[in-house]
């Protein structure tokens, strides 16, 4: 068989991992006898591919670790032969021999070529996935796996996925040197942001430190005039309330020593519903800081989660009832954070931090209350849970809606099929 384009060492990886190729009367080039004992341990980190392997040439046992590549020629390509922690590798596992590897003693490291004893079928099937152009690669074969194989495989990258937000907010805890209510301020305006005015929202809020709305508590229009005019949107005042609230941003800022705002053009529109748009958003922000002493204890404590979605119930100001924008009328009634907003927030704000918390704290029952939540959540509805419907896949809560946007972003669009237990049930 010729080399084929697909090979990859991420291939050759699932290929020893799972032992994909013929191991009878097995012989390493030059024609030893080769026995495996222990494959060894994936590595994800640097160093040799696999670790504490042990193996058996002629009648010596061999224990160390495992390299892999394409050709063997890639051992001086990715300079292994200048680094000493390669010097323990006992096998070097190869698609195809090109070159003779030693070590820097001058002793030759036994290598084993897998292009003529793996299986054909496989490659032709991993093949198949590989140049599938459907945005899910196993989309005509996903029938064929079973359930409890999705199951855990949905279980399994929910919590990476929940690991790897908890991550982002304990990045922002360092930032603020460890303040938890600031940290779940930020990023519940990161949230409200909901995707498109995410950053600016962020923004907003480290340009305007909590402890300077709570020191307003008592008004909510000056809670706004800081918003407002910290985002942008009070430079140019075009009716009576902005030119209110401008004045006495005016005041504030100078009180506080607010030094930068945001560029109102960096706010986005464009594809929003009205109910989006960031002026709405910023006014259901103020009122919920008014009206919650402290947001980390709301998110942390919750016994109730209808407790907790209260707090975001939020009715529109007077003002604000009929407009979406400054000095714009509608005829349409504005009526506060819809349900399905409030989950989202729930999802990407509440759920990190308790995963966050848990591991600041080593807390495990609060990864157990972050899943739990999910579990009581409504699943959302986008174009990618739509996908998975179309494969009768359809998710019954926000534990399954947001695994399956993991599977989905992480799994199926990057074609990382041997990394996921659906793709690899299939190569079986």
């Amino acid at each position: 068989m010729n080399q084929n384009p697909i090979i990859s060492e991420k291939l050759l990886h699932y290929i020893w991992q799972f032992q994909r190729f013929e191991s009878q009367n097995l012989t390493i080039d030059g024609g030893e006898k080769l026995q495996i004992i222990q494959i060894g341990q994936l590595n994800t980190n640097a160093g040799p591919d696999f670790l504490e392997a042990k193996i058996k040439i002629n009648e010596i046992i061999w224990a160390g670790n495992i390299e892999i590549h394409i050709n063997s020629s890639d051992w001086q390509a990715h300079k292994h032969d200048q680094n000493l922690a390669y010097d323990n590798v006992i096998l070097h596992i190869v698609w195809e021999m090109d070159h003779e590897i030693r070590r820097n003693n001058g002793q030759e490291i036994p290598t084993l070529s897998l292009k003529y004893i793996v299986n054909t079928k496989l490659l032709s099937d991993y093949q198949a996935l590989m140049n599938n152009p459907a945005s899910i690669p196993c989309y005509s074969q996903f029938q064929k796996v079973s359930s409890i194989t999705k199951m855990l495989m949905l279980e399994k990258i929910l919590v990476n996925r929940l690991e790897r937000k908890a991550d982002l907010v304990l990045k922002m805890l360092n930032t603020n040197n460890g303040n938890w209510e600031e940290t779940t301020y930020q990023m519940l305006g990161k949230t409200m942001g909901f995707g498109l005015n995410s950053l600016p929202f962020e923004r907003l809020t480290q340009l305007v430190p909590l402890k300077i709305l709570q020191k307003h508590s008592n008004s909510l229009n000056s809670i706004e005039a800081i918003l407002f005019g910290a985002a942008g949107f009070l430079e140019n005042p075009i009716d009576e309330y902005s030119d209110s609230l401008e004045k006495e941003y005016r005041f504030i800022k100078a009180k506080y020593g607010i030094t930068h705002q945001i560029a109102r053009h960096e706010w986005k529109y464009m594809r929003l519903r009205p109910s989006n748009f960031p002026t709405v958003r910023i006014s259901q922000f103020a009122q919920i800081i008014q009206n919650t002493k402290s947001l980390f204890s709301y998110f942390l404590l919750f016994d109730d989660i209808e407790i907790l979605k209260r707090m975001f119930k939020t009715k529109p100001t007077t003002y604000w009832e009929s407009r979406y924008n400054f000095g714009e009328s509608s005829s349409e009634i504005q009526k506060g954070i819809g349900e399905s907003t409030i989950d989202n927030i729930l999802i990407n704000a509440v759920a990190p931090i308790l995963v966050a918390y848990s591991i600041s704290k080593n807390e495990p029952e609060y990864i157990e209350k972050a899943l739990s939540l999910l579990e009581k959540l409504k699943p959302e509805k986008n174009k990618i849970t739509k996908f998975w419907a179309e494969l009768d896949f359809s998710p019954q809560n926000a534990f399954d809606s947001q695994a399956l946007i993991e599977l989905y972003n992480e799994f199926c669009l990057k074609k990382a099929c041997l990394s996921c237990n659906i793709g690899t049930a299939l190569l079986k």
